[in-house]
């Protein structure tokens, strides 16, 4: 029986049987006391520096839960807990200052926003206020520096992450700034210690001193010396000129094109896209181990961070909503373009995502024929039905398709790429988790069956079992090397073939005009 949303959660299913709280453990006699009680799950905590009083997250009480607030209390009980923030719909790890008066937390003020920004509660008015204008890359990274004197972090920046501290009064200093990404990110007061991604490297651990990163900066652990024994890979960032809308105006975008060390010529050419789409492109090697792979092939990866990326802006970010697939997949075939006009691809393309990268590929092979081979892994097929079986889609998508708090169910059936899918001539593979809440397998199984019965190209569906959204990156490793295998077969088969083509296929031209032209929408 469900009575409220969510009623369900990838990676942990059906929700209402229980209830997440706090409890304190006597570390002498080991007695338990249950801290907090009632209808909803404490998602966060941080006990204040004197030991007297507890913040925490929870989620909102009545019909939709999806929302949270931050309550505090007495450190004892549940007696006197009161609601201190209820003006957000996203909020996350709240952490006390060291004298006690203020609350830095993360969130976002808008359901479905996926920008998280850095805020601070003061005690004394009850007032909070956003810190700055930036984007914070790690929820869990916020510590505070001195005497209430700022505030550390790791910030997102142009889809790298990078560690910053910001003062009381908004001001913005960074302390570190690299071509990487962070998985994991700790302050011991004089030292940061931090998990570091990169497409060129497996992750390791590094160190440096609070007061000289750069010059400290250093490796500290060799978890992976098979790596060396590896095809080198180079990451190179890279800017590309895109169309900006339908109008004929253009702006600029950015990249990483991954390639064995020193590779030179005309290569296969993977297009990568990622998830979101307020994301960017992930470094991590976990959930893109085929990039290894693939580049010591011969391939090139081109993960780009097209419209709609998270941590290049709010205007960039939010321009996508209620325009997916029209106004970011001519961006990516413009990318390409460029990198064949340079000689470091040709005709041989593949597409890839999971996610929103699985949408994009999706609506990607029913509007052009430019790839020979396609990947879909967990995506949004039919927003229509992703609304009602996604844990998230009821307040997700209609904040996507810019129409929140209603849901448009037309203009999410012109925006899904199965109402184009009929039209794709493109050998497709199709890999999710079976057990999925977040993109259900019943977007993946209507893209597949539509895909099946309105072509003769080669199509396989996949469902791991026991899996869910982030089968790719953090499923079973039996799942994972599978996927991995799978994807590298699979478009090395249909792309690298002497020959392609597509019968009946429609021709790009104006099947890209026709896209452009949804911009009215």
């Amino acid at each position: 029986m469900a009575w409220q949303l969510p009623y369900k959660s990838d990676g942990i299913g059906y929700l209402l049987a229980r209830e997440i709280h706090l409890f304190k453990v006597e570390v002498g006699s080991g007695a338990v006391t249950q801290l907090t009680d009632g209808a909803f799950d404490v998602l966060a905590h941080d006990v204040s520096p004197d030991g007297q009083r507890i913040a925490y997250v929870r989620t909102r009480a009545g019909r939709f839960a999806h929302e949270a607030e931050i309550w505090a209390g007495p450190a004892t009980g549940t007696a006197s807990y009161q609601c201190l923030v209820n003006t957000h719909a996203h909020v996350m790890w709240p952490v006390w200052s060291p004298s006690g008066r203020y609350l830095a937390f993360t969130g976002s003020v808008l359901a479905g926003d996926a920008e998280v920004r850095l805020w601070l509660f003061d005690t004394t008015t009850g007032n909070a206020r956003q810190l700055g204008d930036v984007e914070v890359a790690i929820p869990a990274s916020v510590h505070w520096m001195g005497d209430d004197e700022g505030i550390v972090f790791v910030r997102a920046h142009r889809g790298r992450h990078h560690i910053a501290r910001m003062t009381l009064d908004g001001q913005l200093h960074m302390l570190l700034e690299r071509d990487q990404q962070l998985g994991a990110f700790g302050w011991t007061g004089q030292h940061f210690a931090m998990a570091v991604h990169h497409p060129s490297q497996p992750s390791e651990l590094f160190a440096c001193s609070t007061d000289q990163c750069r010059d400290t900066w250093r490796k500290v652990s060799d978890l992976n010396p098979w790596w060396k024994e590896r095809t080198a890979i180079r990451a190179e960032a890279m800017t590309f000129e895109v169309p900006a809308d339908a109008q004929g105006t253009t702006t600029q975008i950015e990249g990483w094109l991954m390639r064995a060390e020193g590779a030179t010529g005309c290569a296969p050419l993977l297009n990568d896209i990622h998830g979101g789409p307020a994301a960017y492109a992930q470094l991590d090697f976990d959930s893109a181990v085929y990039w290894q792979v693939l580049c010591s092939q011969g391939w090139a990866v081109l993960a780009l961070n097209a419209v709609g990326s998270a941590s290049f802006g709010h205007e960039f970010s939010h321009r996508l909503e209620g325009h997916w697939g029209a106004r970011d997949m001519p961006q990516h075939l413009a990318a390409i373009a460029a990198l064949q006009a340079q000689g470091v691809c040709d005709k041989r393309l593949a597409v890839c995502g999971k996610s929103y990268g699985g949408y994009l590929a999706a609506w990607a092979i029913g509007h052009t024929t430019v790839f020979r081979a396609a990947v879909v892994m967990a995506p949004v097929g039919n927003i229509e039905t992703h609304y009602g079986t996604s844990d998230g889609g009821y307040y997700a998508d209609p904040f996507y398709m810019a129409t929140a708090p209603r849901f448009d169910r037309e203009k999410a059936r012109k925006l899904s790429p199965l109402q184009y899918i009929e039209k794709a001539t493109t050998p497709t593979l199709f890999m999710q988790g079976k057990d999925d809440e977040r993109c259900p397998k019943c977007q993946s199984e209507e893209l597949f069956v539509s895909f099946m019965c309105a072509s003769e190209s080669p199509a396989e569906l996949v469902l791991y079992p026991n899996e869910g959204h982030g089968f790719l990156g953090q499923g079973a490793p039996a799942c994972r090397a599978d996927a991995a295998r799978r994807l590298i077969e699979w478009v090395s088969r249909h792309t690298l073939a002497a020959a392609h083509a597509h019968a009946g296929a429609h021709a790009p031209g104006p099947r890209q005009k026709e896209t452009a032209a949804d911009e009215t929408v």
